[in-house]
């Protein structure tokens, strides 16, 4: 038999204060509102949340236990704690993870991503913006920043080693900053972004607010790509004059020859690229067009996915199936299951009873705080428990005040991607991960990023909501 893994300190202290914070859950004494139903809401999602955020076991482990909870202790009724699989949700996620298989297996991303950067014709500053420009076209479809971090990351590294371009240096600083803002930056904008989106669009279809893919597209694509473009010119200005010779002197012209280069190795598009073109295409247009048809973005994912694996199409295999991270499924159904479970026992009318006499009733002061919570809340917790614990919250505020709460929750849930430290977010870990930007220059980055996501609340998301109606 193999031996048990042994905890570390650290691991045997997050253990005791999970303990301590439940037994301290469980003495506190039933009431009108503090139910035993709500005892055992509380006490199951603090243990799955808190499991989650400090990464005790693994991250599906942890959300599944939180459905499983529910359940063996009859929090909500099992069509309840489980009705996350009965919305579209999970399906957007496993419709697309196919789909991302297709790209990655036929090779479109990455052809996708060096077609463009071939349009900057060596201009380090264009090809860096057309970086940009495949991460939102390729978060459409592939629904995992650490994915398209490890497919722009790679790119990158073979593009800074063929430079010569030193580690923590001007352009490696600036091109891997862009990985960050191709691969994490363009996660908020669109639906399929990431699975935490998922959870937020879970959520709000929970507390009866669903939100189709152009939705969400329309909302953030236009104040997003502008707060990116702001993040990029600032990081590119910050870093102009950085200290330190290059061992070897940009030059456009090799760097348009290296990077044609590498698209020619891609060689040309066999039958299986155009084919999944031709897919991609289709999908884009449904998820653009869903106010001429009935069908869901779950739907529009999954009905071409399969397609996929039928005679004559033959993108995918059974062997591809077997690929697919399955686990993220269950950990956005455990997510969502907090929001539901807490929308039937009607705890967000309670927690705004609570809290809305010490809050702003402004859209402004509002905005503040929440961008304030989640910007130390990444600090403690990932973006998954950020958006599965408070959307529903949020949604419960702006009922309150009377305004729209799609525009409300938009504004909490983007301000997630300010993130200063690399650990924040798996897809940035990655990044930092390859040795190229040092960890006190990664932080300016993340500042700048910050603030520039602060600034954004008050001078683009706000006036475009209230353009929209949204607020």
């Amino acid at each position: 038999m193999s031996e048990s893994i042994k905890m570390t300190t650290m691991q045997k202290v997050k253990w005791a204060i999970l303990l301590i914070v439940l037994v301290a859950l469980w003495m506190i004494p039933c009431g009108d509102v503090y139910t035993q139903q709500v005892k055992h809401f509380c006490m199951i999602s603090v243990a799955g949340i808190y499991m989650m955020a400090f990464e005790l076991v693994p991250a599906f482990v942890a959300a599944l236990s939180i459905p499983t909870g529910y359940w063996l202790l009859s929090v909500a009724p099992a069509a309840t704690v489980f009705s996350a699989w009965t919305q579209q949700v999970p399906w957007v996620l496993l419709g697309s993870l196919l789909v991302a298989q297709i790209m990655n297996k036929t090779g479109l991303s990455k052809r996708l991503a060096y077609s463009l950067m071939i349009v900057g014709k060596g201009n380090f500053y264009v090809v860096m913006a057309m970086l940009i420009v495949a991460g939102a076209i390729i978060a459409a479809f592939v629904p995992a920043a650490v994915a398209r971090a490890a497919l722009f990351g790679s790119i990158a590294l073979s593009l800074a080693d063929a430079m010569e371009w030193e580690a923590d240096k001007k352009h490696a600083i600036i091109l891997f900053s862009v990985v960050g803002l191709a691969a994490t930056g363009c996660s908020y904008m669109l639906m399929t972004g990431t699975n935490s989106d998922l959870v937020v669009a879970g959520v709000l279809e929970s507390a009866g607010y669903p939100i189709s893919w152009a939705e969400w597209a329309f909302y953030n694509m236009i104040p997003g790509i502008i707060e990116i473009v702001a993040a990029f010119l600032l990081i590119a200005l910050m870093f102009r004059n950085h200290d330190g010779k290059e061992s070897k002197k940009m030059d456009s012209q090799a760097i348009y020859a290296y990077i044609k280069e590498q698209y020619k190795t891609l060689g040309k598009p066999d039958a299986q690229e155009k084919k999944a073109t031709v897919l991609f295409a289709v999908i884009l247009i449904l998820l653009l067009t869903s106010n001429y048809h009935s069908f869901n973005p779950g739907q529009i994912f999954m009905l071409l996915a399969l397609m996929a694996f039928l005679p004559g199409i033959g993108l995918l295999e059974a062997g591809d199936a077997k690929k697919i991270n399955y686990s993220t499924l269950f950990l956005v159904a455990g997510c969502v299951a907090i929001g539901d479970v807490a929308n039937s026992l009607a705890l967000g009318d309670v927690f705004v009873d609570l809290v809305m006499p010490l809050l702003p009733d402004s859209i402004m002061g509002l905005s503040a705080i929440s961008f304030i919570i989640c910007f130390f809340g990444n600090m403690l917790m990932t973006p998954v428990a950020l958006g599965s614990t408070l959307t529903l919250p949020i949604i419960k505020i702006a009922e309150y005040l009377g305004c729209n709460p799609y525009g409300l929750t938009m504004i909490f849930w983007t301000s997630c991607g300010a993130t200063v430290f690399p650990y924040e977010a798996a897809s940035d870990l990655l990044i930092f991960s390859y040795g190229k930007i040092s960890m006190k220059n990664w932080i300016k980055v993340g500042i700048v990023r910050s603030l520039v996501l602060f600034i954004g609340r008050f001078i683009l998301y706000i006036p475009w909501f209230k353009l929209l109606g949204l607020l």
